[in-house]
């Protein structure tokens, strides 16, 4: 998946680096629906 970081008036709260880590951190058994929902938490 591509990620795109979150910036908040020219500042980055999260990088696209940090996102993609945590997305690809979690349990491979976790179906990817599940992964994006616990990522958008």
């Amino acid at each position: 998946m591509r990620f795109r970081s979150i910036c908040f008036r020219d500042r980055e709260l999260i990088t696209a680096e940090q996102m993609e880590s945590r997305f690809y951190g979690y349990d491979e058994s976790i179906r990817l629906t599940n992964r994006v929902a616990l990522l958008r938490e």
